[in-house]
């Protein structure tokens, strides 16, 4: 059975509710990507998704997040932020330029993984990222 990770649901409603453009990003590909949104319902909660594929590559690459920057008509790609729990979350997002690189406790990688790796700022957890907007 596929849960949502406590938060998650509640941070997607904040960002929409700021007006603030989302996209979810896997490792998966594109199919299994979509049978987790379609499980989770989630499907209309974000703007993009984007997944690994013959053009694209995973994590630590930058490519999911700057393509997500051109899809979405990002101005300035200081201006995103990147939020994951797992170094090569923060290792991409620092590799795409992103403004802000969120490491996100609770979940695949602990504080001293996500403090090994460049960041601007470690949230508690999923609610924890809403407060790191500036």
């Amino acid at each position: 059975e596929l849960t949502a990770k406590d938060g998650a649901e509640d941070v997607l409603a904040g960002l929409h509710e700021r007006g603030i453009k989302t996209c979810l990003m896997t490792g998966f590909d594109a199919a299994v990507q979509d049978a987790l949104l379609e499980t989770l319902g989630w499907r209309d909660m974000v703007d993009l998704t984007v997944a690994q594929s013959g053009t694209l590559r995973g994590r630590p690459y930058p490519d999911l997040i700057l393509s997500a920057v051109i899809q979405l008509r990002v101005d300035a790609v200081q201006r995103v932020l990147v939020a994951g729990d797992t170094v090569n979350d923060l290792l991409a997002g620092t590799c795409a330029g992103a403004g802000h690189v969120i490491g996100v406790l609770g979940g695949a990688h602990d504080r001293e993984h996500l403090r090994s790796a460049p960041h601007t700022a470690i949230a508690a957890d999923l609610k924890d990222v809403l407060g790191n907007l500036s």
